[in-house]
């Protein structure tokens, strides 16, 4: 039975939890905001037919999606092709995946010495990075998991001296040995719901083929003055926020329902209780047809420019 299937019956008008734990740690991952987002009608009380994922990240999104509505095609797209391939791989041999995985998780539970901990680590990230061509691609995949488990607070860092791939470095290391990091059934939950997705390594913009009046197209970009470098050969720029605005408009005129997560920040006279956009970066780039929501969070990371506050914003047009 899929892990979705006992959802199908569920009463209608009412919304199940948030669904399964992402089984590694992200930066910015929306579970924060799951309670928030509901109160916003972020769920529609109509099922979608496809869900758009456009920057799927840890995909928590989408499985908050189809935890809820499990006929909705989801299609989880990411530009990160390490991020890519390691769902493909998880997708399409979860067991190889799991058996390659559970020699890292065998090395973390061999000693209790944190040093030796992190020099595996760091060894790992080197070999990954600088040696990936000497591995496969499952080696690679597991690899890159056991890092997004252990590495330092869920940070997506790349650099150019590690080949524009994952560079992150290792968090504390002392993660009690029967806790739930390395726990299997989540693997395998996280694995049943990638099983049940079409997994899209493309621009935002090929993405436009899914428009359609039941669609959702779901943009969760790097927030604008991001510190993670979420792009392996540059920063998403504010000429890349843009074009992501424009084509949210036009996937809009064709039917297709859009929601854009992103950071706004705003003076200390600021108005934030109107739910139309009248101010701040993003005023001029939709009309007032579009609602937005603002949240107060505190970002775990993140550089936030001297002498100004911000928001998190969730804009959409439904």
């Amino acid at each position: 039975m899929l892990l979705y299937e006992s959802l199908k019956n569920k009463p209608k008008g009412r919304l199940a939890d948030k669904g399964i734990k992402v089984p590694f740690k992200w930066a910015g991952s929306k579970n924060r905001m799951f309670k928030r987002y509901t109160a916003k009608s972020f769920f529609p009380e109509k099922a979608p037919g496809v869900f758009v994922d456009m920057f799927a990240g840890s995909g928590v999104v989408s499985q908050w999606m189809l935890h809820n509505f499990p006929g909705t095609k989801i299609v989880l797209n990411d530009t990160s092709q390490e991020m890519t391939l390691m769902y493909s791989i998880i997708k399409g041999s979860p067991a190889l995946f799991e058996k390659e995985y559970m020699k890292h998780v065998a090395a973390y539970h061999s000693t209790d010495d944190l040093e030796v901990r992190r020099k595996y680590y760091y060894a790992l990230r080197n070999k990954y990075a600088l040696n990936h061509f000497t591995s496969n691609s499952i080696e690679n995949s597991a690899a890159l998991f056991y890092m997004l488990q252990t590495g330092f607070n869920g940070i997506w860092q790349t650099s150019k001296n590690f080949n524009n791939r994952y560079a992150s470095p290792c968090g504390k290391m002392d993660y009690k040995k029967n806790g739930e990091l390395f726990n299997l059934d989540n693997l395998r939950r996280y694995a049943n719901f990638l099983s049940q997705c079409e997994i899209s390594n493309r621009d935002f913009s090929d993405t436009a083929k899914y428009a359609g009046k039941d669609t959702i197209f779901y943009a969760d970009p790097p927030y604008r003055a991001s510190f993670a470098q979420y792009k392996s050969h540059g920063a998403f720029t504010d000429k890349d926020q843009e074009r992501l605005c424009t084509f949210l408009n036009e996937v809009n005129a064709a039917g297709s329902r859009c929601a854009l997560s992103n950071r706004e920040y705003y003076d200390a006279d600021w108005q934030t209780e109107t739910n139309t956009i009248t101010q701040g970066w993003f005023a001029d780039k939709f009309s007032d047809e579009w609602n937005v929501s603002y949240f107060d969070v505190q970002y775990p990371v993140g550089k936030h420019h001297q002498g100004q506050r911000g928001k998190e914003v969730l804009i959409k047009n439904y």
